[in-house]
């Protein structure tokens, strides 16, 4: 081999060296920067899992927080309506306005009440409950409809005496027909008292019920929430 070949061949040797070397280079700088576009894209689904994971719980917290919020309003303006029955009293004593504002309240205390059950219902299914409710809507309506035919007989007492008032009828008279509609009165007052007691009565077992099934939905949401 002469001088010029032995050096072309060293060259190519050289050469081909830097090659393999350069290849094995960048197919190593390849797989690095496939390492890294892996781990970012990892990343990525980690973290919108967690985000999804995240807003999944936000939602379920949310729904539940609403569930509790429902029943615990449903029982309060059950009670709401209920006070106002319980509470409701006359005298003689009474006028048209006073006993129009009690009814309306009334009617406004059962309203509230309906809308708070309805609202409850979206997210408490519960046969037993439904059933209690069924038979303490019934017979809390009765109570109410105590105080409202009282309330429509005592206005017609009211306009009575007004008529008595402008009749033209000795003083004495007008006297003894005043004292005649006051006892009836008194009279219809005692007899809605017991009336009124009667219904509570029996309606009493069915609160009672009403109030274990609720504390016992929300002593599950509480121990729900320790999971």
């Amino acid at each position: 081999m002469s001088l010029v070949e032995t050096v072309l061949f060293l060259l190519l040797a050289l050469l081909g060296g830097i090659g393999l070397s350069l290849k094995s280079y960048f197919q190593k700088k390849g797989e690095n920067l496939a390492t890294k576009e892996d781990i970012q894209g990892i990343t990525k689904e980690v973290e919108t899992i967690k985000n999804q994971l995240h807003y999944s719980m936000q939602a379920k917290l949310s729904l539940k927080d609403e569930e509790r919020n429902a029943i615990v309003g449903y029982f309060e303006k059950y009670h709401v309506w209920v006070a106002g029955i319980l509470n409701a009293s006359f005298s003689v004593s009474d006028n048209k306005q006073r006993l129009d504002s009690l009814l309306a309240r009334l009617d406004e205390a059962q309203f509230g009440y309906v809308l708070a059950r309805g609202r409850a219902s979206l997210f408490v299914k519960n046969t037993e409950l439904d059933n209690v409710n069924a038979e303490l809507n019934m017979k809390t309506s009765e109570m109410q409809n105590l105080v409202t035919i009282l309330i429509l007989k005592l206005k017609r007492k009211l306009i009575e005496m007004e008529q008595i008032e402008v009749s033209e009828n000795p003083i004495n008279v007008k006297l003894t027909l005043h004292q005649n509609l006051l006892n009836e009165i008194i009279e219809l007052n005692k007899v809605f008292h017991g009336e009124r007691l009667a219904k509570y009565q029996e309606m009493l077992p069915f609160q009672v019920k009403f109030i274990d099934i609720v504390h016992g939905h929300l002593q599950g949401l509480i121990e729900n929430e320790k999971v």
